[in-house]
This record gives C-alpha cells, structure tokens and sequence, in this order.
C-alpha cells in the first residue's frame, strides 16, 4: 500500500495525533455532561423528567475523565524510561496538549467568550416536548 517504510512511518504519526485529537473530544463529551447535570441540579430540573435519563450520570461521565486524561497523559509513557527517548514519538502523543490548550484558551481570548455559570444555563428556550414537574 505504502511506497517505502517512510510512509508507513508518517501514517502512524497521523494516526498517534489523531488519536490523542480524538481522546480530548470525548473529554470534551464528558465535560459537557458533568456541566449539564449541574445546571440542571442548580435550577431544580429533575433529570428524571428528560426524555432521557440515565441513573448513571453524572458518575459516569466523571469516570469517562478520569480514563480519557489518563490515556492522554499515558499514550507512550514509555518514551520517558531511560534508553526509550524519541523525538517522534514524544511530539505526536504529547504535541496535541499544548495545542488544544492555547486554541481552547485562544478562542475564549480571541472572541471574549466566558463559561456559563450553572445557574445560567439555558434548558427552555425552543423546548416544547418535556415539561419540568413542578
């Protein structure tokens, strides 16, 4: 498939920053859903009146963060024992960090973004399926 064993060699490059690229969305996934429950605990919303509950969360989603961090971090951690150091193999597992960090942090820099407080959290607007039990 490949020309030479070089290609080979890029493509696992992509492959090693494309993974570690992929673990920060389903963080980002996990985030979302720990953030969710809290605006909903904040402003009295019972899960339970969701057309989808699941009793799961949000301990689930505080286990999905833990792992997801902890297979970033430890991608090749073997490239830190003595004698196992290369250049490439550090930067395409652990250049990806740095890189979600300063555009994560640049796009609320850049467009003046804040995070919204729970209690700020907007869950009526457009909904009209599901009702809140008073």
């Amino acid at each position: 498939m490949g020309v030479n064993a070089g290609s080979s060699k890029v493509f696992g490059w992509f492959s090693n920053m494309s993974s570690v690229s992929g673990m920060f969305n389903w963080l980002g996934i996990c985030i979302t859903a720990i953030r969710f429950r809290a605006g909903l605990k904040a402003q009295g919303i019972d899960p339970k009146t969701l057309p989808w509950y699941s009793s799961l969360q949000p301990y689930a989603a505080w286990w999905g963060c833990l792992w997801t961090v902890l297979i970033i971090l430890f991608a090749d951690w073997s490239v830190f024992l003595n004698g196992n150091w290369d250049h490439s193999s550090f930067i395409t597992n652990y250049m990806p960090i740095p890189v979600f960090i300063i555009l994560y942090f640049g796009y609320k820099f850049w467009y003046k973004t804040k995070i919204v407080s729970a209690d700020d959290m907007d869950f009526m607007t457009g909904v009209s399926s599901w009702k809140t039990k008073s």
